[in-house]
């Protein structure tokens, strides 16, 4: 937590481990089929996310994150907001690699910018 005044803290650091990543899995007929209405040049089903070390919450000082995604993917930039015990994730299907942009807003009360 902040200061009364909001002000850094000089000399002192605050560590919070979590993971971050992505996974990717072909579709398949019988372990992952293909949901209905997705593209036909679409080939893996993908997911992106930010969570903590096995699993702990990390909300608690994790507001919600920004993912900035291809160009191509309709609503490129997405908000999700923090949900006690659950990790921040978009899931979605594609064809290719990308980079992928994520930014991190604390709660109010770090009084730390993103």
């Amino acid at each position: 937590m902040a200061p009364p005044t909001g002000k850094r803290v000089k000399g002192v650091q605050i560590f919070r481990p979590f993971v971050y990543g992505t996974t990717a899995r072909p579709f398949d007929e019988k372990t992952n089929p293909k949901p209905p209405g997705v593209p036909d040049d679409h080939t893996h089903s993908w997911t992106v996310f930010i969570k903590g070390i096995d699993d702990v919450d990390i909300t608690y000082w994790l507001r919600r994150v920004q993912f900035k995604l291809h160009e191509s993917i309709p609503n490129h930039v997405r908000m999700v907001e923090g949900v006690k015990g659950q990790p921040f994730q978009i899931h979605e299907t594609g064809w290719g690699e990308f980079e992928i942009t994520m930014k991190l807003y604390y709660v109010p009360e770090s009084s730390e910018k993103p």
